[in-house]
């Protein structure tokens, strides 16, 4: 199992594959999604998660994985070791160490956080910039930080997207990048697709 260590460089890292899926399956088999977040929370969609009145939430009705990615990803907030170890189990809890999605508090070294913020939205699952210092410093925000995915106008920006299906596009600083993701999800036309297309253009 890797070590829970700490750095100051670039919070992220690339691991095996394995190591993506185990996650992915982590959050899939929690239900920590935006559809889910947005009943539990009472959210009108993911861009109200910054308003929560967390003290209205019944957080203890939910299942303790789905919670326990609420206070972690969501929340940003540190949470048990040992707790969350058993709440993950140890190849989820590995992958997440592995992908600097977990790492040990500075001031409390029982304790684990996610260095970035992690939510769900459209379906993917996205890491941006915190909002704060992940050990409760004074806040610097770095230099390349960009909008997260949940903005109110870019889920309106989503929500306008065509569904542009086999063609080319450019994402140009939009932020998290999230209108590529987008747009890489869409399907290729199949050729009988492109045949009648071809046919209606020519008119």
């Amino acid at each position: 199992m890797p070590t829970i260590g700490s750095s100051s460089e670039f919070p992220l890292r690339l691991a095996h594959p394995h190591e993506f899926l185990r996650v992915r399956e982590f959050f899939q088999n929690a239900a920590f999604n935006d559809v889910t977040l947005c009943r539990a929370l009472g959210m009108r969609d993911m861009s109200d998660l910054g308003r929560v009145s967390w003290d209205k939430v019944r957080l203890e009705q939910l299942p303790a994985p789905l919670r326990w990615c609420i206070d972690v990803f969501a929340r940003c907030l540190p949470v048990d070791e040992q707790e969350s170890l058993a709440t993950c189990g140890n190849a989820a809890f590995a992958a997440f160490l592995a992908l600097g999605l977990l790492r040990a508090a500075k001031k409390s070294p029982a304790a684990v956080l996610c260095p970035v913020w992690v939510y769900p939205v459209d379906g993917f699952v996205v890491a941006s910039d915190r909002r704060d210092d992940p050990d409760g410093n004074p806040y610097s925000p770095p230099e390349d930080v960009v909008f997260p995915a949940i903005y109110a106008g870019t889920l309106r920006f989503l929500r306008l997207l065509p569904e542009a299906r086999d063609g080319e596009a450019l994402d140009l600083c939009g932020g998290s990048g999230i209108g590529a993701l987008r747009a890489s999800r869409l399907p290729p036309m199949s050729p009988n697709e492109r045949l009648s297309l071809r046919s209606l253009t020519r008119g």
